[in-house]
Order: structure tokens, then sequence, then C-alpha cells
């Protein structure tokens, strides 16, 4: 998303360029593949505002960092506004892993 949103900032022309891509998912599993820029490309990247969302990150301890990642923190580091937010994560069954989302207003 940064090379897009830079490139769109520098005025690059980047339509119908070839990119190599790369998605990994769990499991270690990963798809390399090429993908063709639309010439609509400066449409959606300019929505994107990457840079200044990046620039409203919020720093956190290493103790809040460990508990996120081992799925302890019980509560969002940052209240949610005007935005999707994680409310739950099934355990049992075949809802084990499905994340359930709510809009939370501003």
């Amino acid at each position: 998303m940064s090379t897009f949103e830079s490139d769109l900032e520098e005025n690059c022309n980047l339509d119908n360029t070839l990119f190599g891509l790369c998605g990994y998912g769990s499991g270690a599993k990963a798809k390399v593949f090429e993908g063709k820029v639309s010439p609509r490309w400066r449409e959606v990247v300019s929505r994107w505002h990457l840079f200044e969302r990046l620039a409203g990150r919020m720093a956190i301890d290493h103790v809040t960092y460990e508990n996120l990642h081992k799925g302890l923190q019980d509560e969002s580091v940052v209240t949610p506004q005007g935005e999707f937010a994680l409310v739950e994560i099934g355990d049992e069954g075949v809802d084990e892993g499905a994340r359930r989302y709510r809009w939370i207003g501003a």
C-alpha cells in the first residue's frame, strides 16, 4: 500500500504496470503471483490516506504487546470510534476462530 501511495504523491504512472505479489496465510502457505495495475488505481489509492492513518498510531508497552500477541488482552488498547471493532472470537465447534465484528459509532 505504501508503494502505491508514494507513487501517487510523486505522480508516477503505474497504469497497466505488472507487479509481483505475495500472499501469506497461516500454516506456512504462500502464493506468489503477478498482478496488473488498473488505470483507476489513483482513484482507489487517493482514498486510503495511509500515511495519515499511520501517523495516528499509538505506542504500547512490551507487556501490552505480549498480551495482545498471546490473546490475553480483553479490551482494545484504543477505544473504537466510527469503525468496525472485533467483539468476539468463537471458541468451539464450527465457530472456533470465527471473528465477529460490530460497528461502533463515533
